[in-house]
């Protein structure tokens, strides 16, 4: 049996884990094989989808929570580190702190950036539930992820109607990444002279993980004028209802 026809068997029996095996099969004998590659991220992306409408609250939490807890308490605030004394942060006749002199605890501190300086970890900051290591786009590693989100050119993949909402949907939905599914959406909908309902209706839903609700309203209303959907209808409920309990509360 071909094996892109077993992948697509297996993909309609909704057994999605079988599915990116046997396409993942193929892309090591053909990494440029667009089929597999479209297959697999669209098995992937099924593996974990949910139904956001009833769930949109819970993405914005993911995605718009960023505290963390330290892990390295300051000098003198915690009973892990001794208040510092004289001797180890020497003063001057007049009791000022001597310039110079490292305080303890903080000169390595888990995470800061000169620890990061000495791994292959980028300085800047990555959104998503997860940071994905691998070869860029149509290329991938056996034993890595399947896409590297940081290396892939999303204006090229913008203009391939068959390729962008496959893979804008496995960046919002797999990777979580929803700056970069923001950046595809905006993309293809200039490349489709802003004719495509659909990219309208995604773009609002990566406005309303951003909390931008009036944008979002925006897009719902023109994807509503080019195509009657429920799904609009619903998104656009929502943002109504929560743009009247931003009023009430405000």
């Amino acid at each position: 049996m071909d094996p892109l026809y077993l992948a697509l068997s297996l993909f309609r029996r909704r057994q999605f884990d079988k599915c990116a095996d046997v396409c993942g099969e193929i892309l090591e004998k053909q990494p440029l094989d667009q089929a597999a590659w479209c297959l697999k991220m669209r098995a992937l992306t099924q593996r974990v989808y949910v139904d956001d409408i009833e769930s949109e609250e819970l993405i914005e939490g993911d995605f718009l929570d960023d505290n963390a807890v330290a892990t390295a308490p300051r000098p003198g605030t915690s009973i892990k580190t001794a208040v510092p004394t004289t001797a180890i942060r020497p003063r001057t006749s007049t009791g000022r702190p001597i310039s110079g002199v490292a305080r303890p605890g903080t000169q390595m501190r888990p995470g800061s950036a000169l620890e990061r300086l000495k791994t292959a970890r980028p300085i800047t900051g990555q959104s998503a539930r997860a940071i994905r290591l691998g070869t860029a786009a149509m290329y991938s590693q056996k034993e890595g992820p399947f896409i590297q989100v940081s290396r892939l050119n999303i204006a090229k993949y913008a203009k391939k109607q068959n390729l962008s909402k496959p893979l804008f949907e496995y960046l919002f939905y797999h990777e979580g990444d929803v700056r970069n599914a923001m950046e595809l959406a905006v993309q293809a909908t200039q490349s489709c002279d802003f004719q495509d309902w659909w990219w309208k209706v995604q773009l609002a839903k990566c406005y309303i993980v951003l909390n931008l609700i009036r944008d979002a309203e925006q897009q719902m209303r023109s994807a509503l004028k080019q195509h009657h959907h429920v799904e609009t209808f619903i998104r656009l409920t929502r943002i109504y209802l929560r743009l009247g309990n931003q009023i009430k509360y405000s």
